[in-house]
C-alpha cells in the first residue's frame, strides 16, 4: 500500500509552504470555509490509493525541462512505472519531438529559455487530440496555476515535487487520457448509430410516405371502380331497358287487336321489330356473361387452325353492309402470304365484330375503317382502324378495363356496357396473344392484336397483361 500523503494546512493568514502545491493550498482553503473547521487537523486527507498508482498501459510521456537534474529523476521515475519516456530541453526541440510522433502526456515546466511551456499544449493536441498535459514548476502561485489549467492543462505542481505526488498526478492524467479517448469513441459510436438510426428512420419515413401514396392511389382507384360500376349499372338498366319496352310493347299491342284487324305487312313490321330488340337483348346478356366467365376463369375455348386472312375478310364483309348504313367504308389490307392463327372460330369472329363494332360506332359519315392481316414471328397481327376522333393518350390502355369507358363530348351519344373492349382483351389472352390501342388526337385510333399460328402452353386466367404496351 502507498503511503498517504498529508497536506499541512498553514496557520490563518500565513503563506503556502514551499513543498506543498498551490493548488492543494487553495483547495484546503476553500474546504476549510465550507466545513466551517478549526483546526487544521479537520481538513480532509488527500489519499493516493494502491489503485491509483497502479502501473497504466505503456503511454509516451514527453518531458520538457531545461534543467538536467530534474529531467533525469522523473525519466527514471515514470519509466520504472511502466511509461515510455522521452526528454527535451527546449519548446524548439519539444515541437520537434512533437512532429514526429504523438505523445499521450506532456509533463512540461512552465518556463522554458525560448517559450512557455504551456505553448507546447497545441503542439500535442494536433499530434493526438486526448493528451493530458501537467505543469511541473518551480514558479508555483494561484495566478499560474488557474492560467495553466484555463489553457488546458489536467495538473499543476510544484517544484520540487514528491515521487508519489508526481505519479499520482501522471497515473490521473492517463486515466483522462484513456477515458477522453474512451469518451470520443463512445461518442464517434454514438454518431455512428445515430447517423445509421437517421438513415433508418429517413428510409422508414420516405416508405411510409410511399405506401401512403400508394394507399391514395388506391382508394382513389377504388373511388374510381366505383363510380365505373354505377354508371355502369345505370347504363346496363338502360340499354336493357330499351330493347325490352319494345318487345313489350309490340307484343302488348298485338294481343289487343284480334288478328283477323291485322294486315300481313303490319304483322311482319312488328315481328321484325320484336325480333330485332330480343336478338339485342340476347346479345347484352351473352355480353354480360361472357365478362363473368373471363373474370370468373370459366372460359373454355374450341380451338383449331384457321386461315386468320379468311375469318378477317368474312368480318368486314358482315359489317360492310352495316357501316354503309352510316355512310362508313369498310377496307381491308392483307398480306399476300399465307397465314393460319390457333384459334377459336366463335370466338375470333367476336372479337372482330367488337372491334369493328367500336370502330364503325365512333367513325364520322364519309369516313372508312381498315381491317388488316400480316404475318409476325408468332403468329398474325390483327388490325382495325378507324377514322374518328382518336383515343386521348391517358386512356390508351385503360380502355380494355372492365366497365371503363373514355369520356368526352365524341362519346356522349355512344350507347353501350363498356364491357366490349374488356372482352376482347380477356379473349385474346386465352388464345396466348396480345392487344394494345394506338392513337393521335383527331387521327383516329388503331387496335392491335396478335394470335399464335400454333396452340399455345396452358395459359392462366385472363388479367390485364392481355394488355401490351402502346407502340405509338
Amino acid at each position: 500500500m502507498s503511503p498517504t500523503f498529508r497536506a499541512a494546512a498553514p496557520a490563518r493568514g500565513s503563506a503556502a509552504p514551499e513543498n506543498v502545491s498551490t493548488v492543494a493550498f487553495v483547495t484546503n482553503c476553500f474546504t476549510r470555509r465550507f466545513y466551517n473547521l478549526g483546526s487544521p487537523e479537520s481538513f480532509p486527507v488527500v489519499q493516493f490509493r494502491e489503485k491509483d498508482m497502479s502501473p497504466q498501459p505503456r503511454l509516451r510521456i514527453l518531458v520538457v525541462d531545461d534543467e538536467s537534474a530534474d529531467v533525469a529523476l522523473h525519466k527514471s521515475v515514470l519509466e520504472a512505472a511502466g511509461y515510455l519516456v522521452a526528454t527535451a530541453a527546449s519548446v524548439r526541440l519539444a515541437r520537434k519531438a512533437l512532429s514526429e510522433r504523438p505523445y499521450q502526456l506532456l509533463l512540461t515546466d512552465l518556463r522554458l529559455p525560448d517559450g512557455d511551456g504551456m505553448a507546447l499544449l497545441e503542439d500535442a493536441h494536433a499530434a493526438d487530440p486526448h493528451a493530458a498535459a501537467v505543469v511541473l514548476t518551480g514558479f508555483s502561485s494561484v495566478e499560474n496555476a488557474v492560467t495553466s489549467l484555463k489553457a488546458g492543462a489536467y495538473d499543476f505542481l510544484p517544484k520540487p515535487c514528491p515521487e508519489e505526488r508526481l505519479l499520482a498526478a501522471v497515473h490521473r492524467a492517463a486515466e483522462r487520457y484513456e477515458l477522453s479517448r474512451t469518451l470520443a469513441s463512445r461518442t464517434g459510436e454514438l454518431e455512428t448509430m445515430n447517423a445509421g438510426l437517421d438513415r433508418r428512420v429517413k428510409d422508414a419515413t420516405r416508405e411510409i410516405f410511399s405506401l401512403n401514396e400508394k394507399l391514395k392511389k388506391t382508394v382513389s382507384d377504388l373511388v374510381e371502380v366505383n363510380r365505373r360500376q354505377a354508371r355502369f349499372l345505370e347504363d346496363m338498366a338502360h340499354e336493357l331497358k330499351n330493347p325490352l319496352s319494345v318487345v313489350i310493347g309490340y307484343t302488348s299491342f298485338l294481343l289487343r287487336r284480334p288478328m283477323s284487324e291485322w294486315t300481313e305487312e303490319e304483322l311482319e313490321r312488328s315481328l321484325q321489330s320484336v325480333t330485332r330488340n330480343a336478338n339485342h337483348l340476347h346479345a347484352l346478356i351473352e355480353e354480360l356473361l361472357d365478362s363473368a366467365r373471363l373474370a370468373g376463369r370459366k372460359m373454355t375455348l374450341h380451338a383449331e387452325a384457321l386461315d386468320a386472312r379468311q375469318a378477317a375478310l368474312e368480318a368486314a364483309e358482315a359489317w360492310g353492309l352495316k357501316a354503309a348504313e352510316k355512310g362508313v367504308r369498310v377496307e381491308t389490307d392483307f398480306s399476300p402470304a399465307a397465314m393460319t392463327v390457333w384459334a377459336d372460330p366463335n370466338r375470333l369472329r367476336q372479337i372482330l365484330n367488337n372491334l369493328l363494332s367500336n370502330a364503325v360506332k365512333f367513325t364520322p359519315k364519309e369516313g372508312r375503317v381498315v381491317v388488316s392481316a400480316h404475318p409476325d414471328v408468332r403468329g398474325t397481327v390483327f388490325c382495325v382502324a378507324d377514322s374518328g376522333p382518336g383515343i386521348p393518350a391517358a386512356d390508351a390502355e385503360k380502355v380494355f378495363e372492365r366497365f371503363y369507358q373514355v369520356e368526352g363530348k365524341h362519346q356522349e351519344n355512344v350507347k353501350g356496357l363498356g364491357l366490349g373492349l374488356s372482352i376482347v382483351a380477356g379473349l385474346i389472352q386465352l388464345h396466348g396473344g396480345r392487344v394494345w390501342a394506338e392513337s393521335r388526337p383527331d387521327d383516329g385510333a388503331r387496335f392491335y392484336f396478335t394470335l399464335p399460328a400454333q396452340a399455345p402452353a396452358p395459359h392462366p386466367a385472363p388479367s390485364q397483361e392481355a394488355v401490351g404496351p402502346n407502340l405509338s
